[in-house]
């Protein structure tokens, strides 16, 4: 049986009485219960000795403060990560990466981190949706297609810069097609878009529903994602579900979670990334070698998978782990 409790606290107003009174308590806002599950870091009611279990999605913050704002990285002072990670009774981490990143940064016990993988969720696309969002959007026939927050994290200036490159030695003729909403720190980016040399054929999209940026990846030539550090990383796995090839780093998160999938690069060298690109538009084979590997690879990510597990979790610290 299952009880939903709903407060009218507004969120700012919680976390301020969370975070200077230690109120209210999760006593105070749900009664009884056996555990206390947090998806992400936050302020946390008084649990009173009920057990917590906290997802972590990645440390970036810690080991890459430059790329958060002020902003972001006075929540995460305030949220005391480190704290909140060896008081709980258990940590779903996200990958196996941040599993060992917990237990060598912040000393975490091993023996309650669960590494859990997130889970993609994607629809086959039509022909119909493709020739629909290809006209919605002013696509032309071939692009480069990048999905993030526009932020420094996100190591767009050397996706620009790979895009310059091919573009100038006529390796490629296509677009590069830029999604997803502004973060912080736009400026750099904003202008280097601005006087860009092949800034008319770059296009930036802003947000894109759940369905039309699966129909995106499945028409674009390629799918680049240079991100600096990654807990997991959900576009390239949708791109590869749609049987889209990747370019993506090697690092973090990223070599775990794609595999052998996608292409790895150096996002820090522009020329690994040129190289990689060119592969794979010009060699067919290799495309499609990864685009099977990529479509088996990405059905291996299941959010009943991952449900299953957490439930686990849940059940092992109530003392309910009979219950299915």
């Amino acid at each position: 049986r299952y009880m939903h409790h709903h407060h009218r606290i507004p969120n700012k107003a919680l976390n301020a009485a969370l975070f200077l009174l230690r109120r209210p308590t999760l006593r105070n806002l749900c009664g009884p219960v056996d555990c206390f599950f947090a998806p992400n870091h936050n302020f946390l009611p008084g649990l009173n000795g009920v057990p917590l279990v906290l997802t972590v999605h990645d440390l970036s913050y810690h080991h890459y403060p430059s790329l958060f704002s002020r902003k972001k990285r006075l929540w995460h002072t305030l949220v005391q990560p480190r704290r909140i990670m060896r008081e709980a009774s258990a940590l779903i981490a996200v990958s196996e990466t941040t599993a060992k990143d917990c237990i060598n940064t912040f000393h975490v016990p091993s023996e309650k981190i669960h590494a859990i993988h997130s889970g993609v969720t994607t629809h086959a696309v039509s022909g119909h949706e493709r020739s629909a969002v290809r006209t919605q959007y002013q696509l032309p026939a071939h692009f480069l297609f990048s999905l993030s927050t526009h932020e420094p994290r996100k190591n767009l200036i050397t996706l620009l810069d790979a895009y310059h490159e091919l573009r100038r030695s006529g390796k490629y003729t296509g677009a590069l097609v830029l999604a997803g909403t502004h973060g912080w720190s736009v400026q750099h980016f904003e202008n280097a878009v601005k006087t860009h040399p092949f800034r008319k054929d770059i296009l930036l999209l802003g947000y894109v529903p759940a369905d039309d940026k699966d129909a995106l990846y499945a028409i674009a030539d390629c799918f680049l994602y240079l991100s600096f550090y990654e807990g997991f990383g959900f576009p390239p796995l949708e791109a590869l579900a749609q049987g889209t090839p990747v370019v993506a780093g090697h690092h973090s998160s990223l070599a775990e979670v794609a595999g052998t999938g996608v292409i790895a690069v150096d996002v820090y060298n522009v020329h690994d990334v040129v190289q990689a690109t060119r592969i794979l538009l010009k060699d067919t084979a290799t495309r499609e070698k990864l685009r099977e590997q990529g479509k088996a690879l990405s059905q291996r990510y299941s959010w009943q998978r991952t449900a299953e597990a957490t439930a686990r979790v849940f059940h092992s610290l109530s003392g309910n782990a009979h219950r299915n």
